[in-house]
């Protein structure tokens, strides 16, 4: 992830917010928030992955501020 948002950096680029997909590990989200100037959320597992459970996380989340 870390790479990824150096990548984004480097082409001006500046992530909204990050979002951790699946299982939460502390460190983690711990560390991406301490070096990264966006929110970072974590992500339940969608099971299955469709466009209605991806809905349904973002219509219960704080993620509406990021969306807009």
């Amino acid at each position: 992830t870390l790479l990824t948002v150096e990548a984004l950096r480097r082409r001006g680029i500046t992530p909204r917010a990050l979002l951790l997909v699946g299982e939460p590990f502390l460190d983690n989200a711990a560390t991406l928030r301490r070096l990264v100037p966006a929110p970072v959320f974590e992500v339940p597992p969608f099971a299955p992955l469709t466009a209605q459970a991806v809905d349904a996380f973002v219509a219960s989340s704080d993620l509406d501020e990021v969306w807009r």
